[in-house]
């Protein structure tokens, strides 16, 4: 447990430290941290970087359920992740479905140039509350005694880390668009909810009544700030 909440908080301050700087939509560029880690180590070390958070990123967000179904979703998870952080600064997998021609072109480079920094700007904002989300609410989890947790996050939707996980992937594509991200989100969208149906399934077998009240009180994966009927 300590070395997963040891590599949860090494992930995130290192996704904050390489892009804070997003949040300003009129930073140079590059920034003088990417500058300073190719001039030192060679362009490739930036993936090298970003794999460094990938496996802090795995240790401490992910495969932390014990259902088959929630690692089929957190997979989805790890895979997205790796493949946009590899077309981002790795080699492009657009760079293979297109000609000689247009071998230079990125789906990246066009995005910018269309819709500015903004976007990007705003992706990195929802990364970055989300994976702060996240420390909150697995912090939450286990720290609870067994059984079904109603409080903290939990009194918001039934399944936060589902609703984050999902949060996180979306502002990454948000923040860089890439030809495998836009295909694979909505696969990883539906296999982070049905892993979802699924344990609520469990749940109520496990539970009963007592969870049972809790879906007619809570959201599933949206909060509503409206009172619910019960």
């Amino acid at each position: 447990m300590k070395l997963r909440q040891f590599a949860a908080w090494v992930g995130t301050s290192l996704f904050v430290l390489f892009y804070v700087h997003e949040l300003n939509p009129w930073h140079p560029w590059p920034p003088e941290l990417y500058l300073a880690i190719t001039g030192y180590f060679g362009a490739q070390a930036l993936l090298g970087v970003n794999l460094v958070f990938i496996l802090t990123f795995t240790v401490g967000f992910l495969f932390r359920s014990q259902t088959p179904q929630r690692w089929v979703g957190d997979g989805m998870v790890l895979a997205f992740i790796t493949s946009v952080i590899t077309e981002m600064f790795g080699v492009p997998i657009a760079l293979y479905l297109v000609t000689s021609r247009t071998s230079n072109w990125s789906i990246g480079d066009v995005y910018l140039e269309r819709f500015g920094h903004i976007p990007v700007t705003i992706g990195a904002a929802i990364n970055i509350i989300s994976l702060a989300l996240l420390l909150w609410t697995w912090g939450w989890l286990h720290t609870r005694a067994p059984g079904i947790v109603f409080t903290g996050p939990y009194r918001f939707v039934r399944h936060p880390q589902i609703s984050l996980l999902l949060l996180f992937t979306f502002g990454w594509l948000l923040h860089w668009p890439t030809v495998a991200g836009i295909l694979m989100w909505p696969v990883l969208a539906a296999a982070l909810i049905l892993s979802a149906i699924s344990e609520e399934r469990a749940l109520t077998r496990a539970f009963g009544q007592e969870y049972t009240s809790y879906v007619k009180r809570t959201p599933f994966l949206i909060p509503s700030f409206l009172p619910r009927r019960t």
